[in-house]
């Protein structure tokens, strides 16, 4: 049986997917067959999303859920993701993984920890003697916090800017900061608030301010100011293996980790 934790961290996911694509033009937003879909047919892989929504039990229902992805996919022009817990896969799932990802076409492309912390443990913000906190009000801003995440994972800016230029219900109750050390935005952190927690996403550094502390002291900014406006404690986010131990480091702890599958001719 699923313990709570597991689940809410994939409907945290969820929610943040839903928010960045829902409202853009042409996109898909739908739940069906225990998949939820917020395709965005955006040229950044990051936004065309599939999520695994329910638990899986067996070889027969895995084949299922991976082939309606699949062939999804293969109906869209651009790439994209689909999302799966590990927690929501039975043994039987599980072992039988790598021989039905091959069938259906998939390969793993992206991996991540969701995680959880209380802002009780790591509450404070940072007083970081070298950088000054502008909370983004204007498109230029956004477009920097996408520039910024390009650069911190060298990748191409224009998918990017597409994304967040886009994600336009997401800009309405979002804490996003950027971070200045003197005239230039080094680093930069969103959080938004979902059924009574705050998310983090895109926290980034740019890669010659990197390993100064910029990013987290970002973060912790940021979810210093949403706490403050919301009240909130509780805390998640996904977290890529370069910024695992960050997160650990200032509380959060590792509730399941997820999966993101693309097609096998596709590339990230």
């Amino acid at each position: 049986m699923l313990q709570d934790p597991i689940v809410v961290s994939n409907n945290q996911f969820i929610n943040f997917g839903k928010l960045l694509v829902s409202g853009r033009h042409g996109s898909d937003v739908f739940e069906k067959d225990g998949i939820a879909t917020y395709w965005a047919d955006s040229p950044s892989i990051f936004y065309n999303l599939l999520f695994l929504s329910e638990p899986i039990s067996g070889r027969a229902m895995l084949d299922a859920r991976l082939r309606e992805a699949a062939d999804y996919m293969r109906s869209k022009k651009e790439q994209g993701l689909f999302l799966v817990s590990d927690d929501y896969l039975d043994a039987d799932a599980q072992t039988q993984l790598g021989v039905a990802l091959k069938q259906a076409g998939l390969v793993p492309a992206m991996d991540t920890t969701g995680m959880n912390g209380n802002l009780l443990a790591f509450k404070e913000a940072v007083k970081h003697p070298d950088l000054r906190f502008e909370r983004v009000a204007s498109e230029d801003g956004f477009r920097e916090c996408a520039d910024i995440n390009s650069e911190a994972y060298g990748l191409p800016p224009a998918p990017m800017r597409d994304g967040i230029d886009g994600a336009t219900l997401w800009k309405k109750g979002v804490f996003c900061y950027l971070a200045y050390h003197g005239d230039r935005a080094v680093a930069t952190a969103s959080v938004v608030e979902f059924e009574g927690a705050l998310y983090v996403a895109y926290v980034a550094t740019r890669p010659h301010a990197q390993r100064h502390g910029f990013a987290e002291a970002t973060m912790r900014h940021a979810l210093s100011a949403a706490s403050e406006a919301t009240g909130l404690q509780s805390t998640w986010l996904h977290s890529s293996e370069a910024g695992y131990p960050v997160y650990t480091r200032m509380g959060y702890t590792p509730v399941t980790r997820i999966v993101g599958f693309t097609l096998a001719t596709a590339s990230v």
